[in-house]
């Protein structure tokens, strides 16, 4: 079972490497929820309107992923050309990098839930919408 769920979320994120949101239904359930920082996103219509912030958008799988009955933990990266509202910000052009942590709920063989942590200060930041932490000259 590990392997298969593994194998299913790495067919989920080949997908959105590929651009094209509609075969979404074959990994995601209709009941599909994703729990993230700063909303929550029901079905497939919900993560296919991400993809508009960032359409280029690329994921690449860091390191390991974890399997454990029926969840499958990822640690990625992505990066892509801001050309859509992301965080009531409108598009700015600029091609931006960031990282976060999946978990992932399998249920008959499709994607239920996801619980995702990513570098959102990281993402406003480099759009241009909050300042950089790092000291001043003195």
């Amino acid at each position: 079972m590990g392997t298969e769920n593994a194998a299913l979320v790495q067919r989920l994120f080949a997908i959105f490497n590929q651009s094209d949101a509609t075969p979404l239904s074959h990994v995601l359930a209709t009941t599909f929820v994703s729990h993230e920082p700063d909303t929550l996103i029901h079905g497939v219509d919900g993560v296919a309107m991400l993809r508009q912030a960032f359409p280029d958008v690329q994921y690449t799988v860091e390191g390991d992923i974890i399997t454990a009955e029926d969840k499958v933990v990822t640690r990625w990266s992505a990066s892509g050309l801001h050309q859509g509202e992301v965080f009531t910000l409108a598009p700015t052009g600029k091609r931006i990098t960031w990282t976060g942590i999946t978990i992932w709920r399998i249920e008959s063989g499709k994607i239920v839930e996801t619980w995702v942590s990513r570098d959102t200060f990281g993402i406003l930041q480099q759009l241009g919408a909050i300042a950089s932490l790092e000291p001043s000259d003195p």
